[in-house]
């Protein structure tokens, strides 16, 4: 680019003797001067009204675009009425500023003409640069004359955000995500922003501003892009911004991202707890596996169907990472005889439907007798017996199991009182070691004739057949006896 201006006039002057009137003289020797003719002098003018100033002016260009060029023209004027001799014209102090013309020195400007110079400005760098033009003439009062040059080189600086690639990482296939690119100007010239497109999908990009935009300095301007992966693989694309200024004719901005997706797998569907005793537990686990290619988000799991059934849980939420697997422990607790059945789901955050395993089992056996435990006597019959008199005798229950057995409670059946009745017992709970027994002291008092009949009831821990019971029989005969 080329800017071109008249900045200033130079005038340089032979001002005219204000002298007598001119005398002839004689032919043979020349005459004697009476007074010297004035010596030349440099002044400079300004444009308007060419005045006469006694200073050297100051040229300055302002602002231009780095890699540009800026043109103004110095004109020198002879305004006197003698011929003014040009010894030399430099310049020094860089290299920012330059003459496009140069005359042949040295260079006489007759009166009442004007050499014109052209001064060029083309800054390689930003910041402000100054020189000085040197002119030197035959003015002996001002022969040399110093004119100052200035202007600022100005340049856009484009700075992305972030650099160098703009990464979504990893998106679930058929979900989207958006983030931002910042283009910010952190320079000292506005930056004409030509187009902005992006190429490749399915990266798109949201609302851009109208083109052509101009980013002033230290102006910011946000651009959304939006992530759509349609399979489960790798994708790259280019966010091109193109400008005016040759520095930045065109930026290619990387965007990038894979589509991912979980794929949840199971070390079986359905779990066959089989047949288990009224009261016992079986426990079976679940692997559950993401062999996907992203993250799966467990939203919740829950049991439906028989209550048998209960399940040790991760947290309500939970993540499984590729290649991660998750242990679920399910129990079985039958609590009657016969099969029962129920559904283990796993709800996902993918919008899929619940992962199902199916649950069964079949509950068996449970008479409720615990037949470990043995009674000595098996029953326990008192025999005829006065009434009104009382009778002792013992019971011996003996655990002849394998496994210890804890006694809970003791008690007589609702028939006992007041003809039967338990003394001796021991302080509960009680545990009975395999191969060890216990006492009971049990009383028989009939209070009229007749037979009668009760039980001793033991219970136990064993979650399966938690009762022992002995039977009581004795008959009351006779008449009671009382004193006077």
């Amino acid at each position: 680019m080329k800017i071109r201006s008249v900045v200033a006039v130079m005038c340089l002057a032979l001002l005219a003797a204000c002298g007598p009137e001119e005398s002839t003289l004689a032919p043979k020797e020349p005459a004697e001067e009476t007074s010297a003719a004035p010596a030349p002098r440099i002044s400079f003018s300004l444009p308007e009204g060419q005045h006469a100033i006694d200073t050297a002016p100051t040229i300055d260009f302002g602002q231009v675009r780095v890699g540009t060029l800026s043109v103004q023209a110095l004109v020198l004027a002879n305004k006197g009425s003698t011929p003014t001799r040009i010894e030399s014209i430099q310049l020094s102090g860089g290299t920012a500023f330059a003459l496009d013309f140069m005359p042949a020195l040295p260079f006489t400007l007759q009166p009442q003409s004007t050499l014109t110079l052209e001064l060029r400005f083309q800054p390689s760098s930003r910041g402000q640069v100054a020189q000085t033009l040197t002119i030197t003439s035959n003015d002996p009062a001002n022969p040399t004359v110093a004119v100052s040059l200035q202007g600022a080189g100005v340049a856009p600086q484009l700075v992305v955000e972030p650099s160098p690639i703009l990464e979504f990482g990893d998106v679930r296939v058929g979900s989207s995500k958006e983030s931002i690119v910042t283009l910010s100007n952190k320079g000292t010239a506005p930056l004409l922003l030509t187009s902005l497109s992006i190429q490749g999908p399915p990266f798109v990009l949201l609302s851009p501003p109208p083109s052509p935009f101009v980013l002033a300095p230290f102006q910011s301007i946000s651009l959304k892009v939006r992530f759509v992966p349609t399979a489960e693989m790798a994708f790259r694309a280019q966010l091109l911004v193109t400008t005016d200024d040759p520095a930045y004719s065109t930026i290619p901005i990387a965007v990038s991202g894979r589509g991912v997706k979980p794929v949840l797998v199971a070390s079986t569907l359905s779990l066959d707890f089989g047949t288990a005793l009224v009261g016992t537990s079986v426990a079976q686990t679940v692997r559950l596996q993401n062999v996907g290619s992203g993250d799966a988000t467990i939203s919740s799991t829950f049991l439906t169907g028989s209550s048998d059934f209960s399940l040790s849980l991760p947290p309500s939420e939970f993540v499984l990472a590729p290649g991660q697997i998750m242990e679920i422990l399910v129990k079985y607790h039958p609590t009657q005889a016969g099969p029962v059945t129920g559904t283990l789901f796993f709800n996902t955050d993918e919008g899929a439907p619940p992962f199902i395993i199916d649950l069964k089992g079949q509950g068996s056996g449970g008479t409720g007798t615990d037949t470990a435990l043995v009674w000595a006597p098996s029953a326990l019959d008192f025999g005829a017996q006065r009434k009104g008199t009382t009778s002792t005798r013992l019971l011996t229950v003996t655990n002849e199991g394998t496994s210890p057995r804890i006694l809970t409670s003791v008690a007589l059946d609702g028939n006992a009182y007041p003809v039967f009745a338990s003394t001796t017992l021991p302080m509960l709970p009680f545990f009975l070691a395999p191969g060890s027994s216990v006492q009971f002291q049990v009383t028989f008092n009939p209070v009229a004739a007749g037979a009668f009949a009760s039980a001793l009831t033991l219970t136990t821990t064993d979650p399966l057949n938690p009762i022992s019971t002995v039977a009581l029989t004795g008959t009351g005969t006779g008449t009671s006896f009382s004193a006077d």
